[in-house]
């Protein structure tokens, strides 16, 4: 048996040391500023990044021509996340201030401003149907939006410190959410832990406890039975999304994990640092299958929906895309 599992690991070794050596950099899309994050269009033929001028782009991933700039974002500060709604027809962004936008992808024209946040809003999501957006703030608090009327729907409140990052789960019944234990603002601050909270009532359901230092990301695997977290502690970890034990934790970084997501058929797990490195995980084996270095820090990256290719975004204001 141990000889069996010396020469499996010898073999996933291997195959890691090929499928890093075979990894390519298709596109480069310039940025006047760092990028924040990266939001692939359903059709995987568009994505939206958001920047630190102000503004957020929308870009042919193809040709790599900027198609759309999102301009007029009414607090001064820089994007700190835009993504596409389920459907493609709508972009929702979070600033740097206390207001999240919804806007017509195809037109750039604002379609809602949702002001309720007391300070920062850090990332904004939309659930799996596109009927709602779940907004995080550095005030603690989560809010649940009708996205198409801009009402607030629900506050998830009881968070002590920061919440970094919200997630749906694929059915849209529970959220996730990535937390530190106070409000203070230093990425590296001590104790962090996520939460699964009840969409309809507002409720929390568990709390996934074991990163020593703040949670600077949580989601959901596509078929909702795992979640991935990401942490300060240069950490990652899969939880089982009903029992909330850890399942594997993944170590290599050797900075703080930015965000860390599923690919689209929840078989792999990429993660983004200020290493200067993404890594693409196995989720059953816990290992890492593919590295991507960078000439300064990452802070997102994410699959295209059909899972070919990778975009990366890092402070050089250089969005990268890969072939997978």
């Amino acid at each position: 048996m141990k000889k069996f599992n010396v020469y499996v690991v010898a073999v996933v070794v291997l195959l890691s040391a090929s499928m890093i050596a075979n990894a390519q950099n298709l596109l480069e899309l310039k940025h006047p500023a760092s990028v924040f994050s990266i939001s692939f269009a359903p059709d995987g033929k568009k994505i939206v990044t958001s920047v630190g001028n102000y503004t957020a782009q929308i870009w042919d991933v193809v040709s790599g021509k900027d198609l759309v700039k999102l301009e007029g974002h009414v607090d001064s500060g820089w994007i700190n996340s835009a993504t596409f709604s389920p459907d493609g027809t709508k972009i929702a962004t979070a600033i740097s201030g206390k207001t999240v936008q919804i806007w017509d992808a195809e037109s750039g024209k604002l379609l809602h401003e949702l002001k309720e946040h007391t300070y920062f809003v850090h990332y904004v999501t939309f659930s799996s149907d596109g009927k709602r957006v779940a907004t995080a703030s550095m005030d603690g608090t989560v809010l649940i939006w009708d996205a198409n009327s801009g009402e607030i729907l629900q506050k998830l409140e009881g968070h002590t410190g920061i919440v970094w990052f919200v997630s749906f789960s694929p059915n849209g019944k529970k959220i996730v959410t990535a937390n530190g234990v106070n409000r203070d603002p230093n990425w590296y601050a001590e104790g962090g832990f996520a939460r699964i909270w009840d969409v309809e009532s507002g409720k929390q359901l568990q709390e996934l406890k074991g990163h020593t230092k703040n949670v600077l990301c949580a989601s959901f695997s596509p078929d909702g039975t795992k979640i991935v977290t990401a942490s300060s502690d240069k950490t990652v970890r899969i939880w089982d999304a009903d029992t909330g034990k850890v399942m594997h934790q993944l170590e290599g970084h050797t900075d703080r994990v930015n965000t860390a997501s599923f690919s689209p058929n929840g078989k792999k797990i990429v993660t983004a640092s200020p290493d200067k490195t993404v890594r693409i995980w196995d989720v059953n084996l816990g290992i890492i299958l593919q590295e991507f270095e960078h000439p300064d820090r990452v802070w997102f990256a994410a699959f295209s929906p059909d899972e070919t290719k990778m975009a990366t975004a890092s402070d050089d204001g250089i969005i990268r895309i890969w072939s997978l």
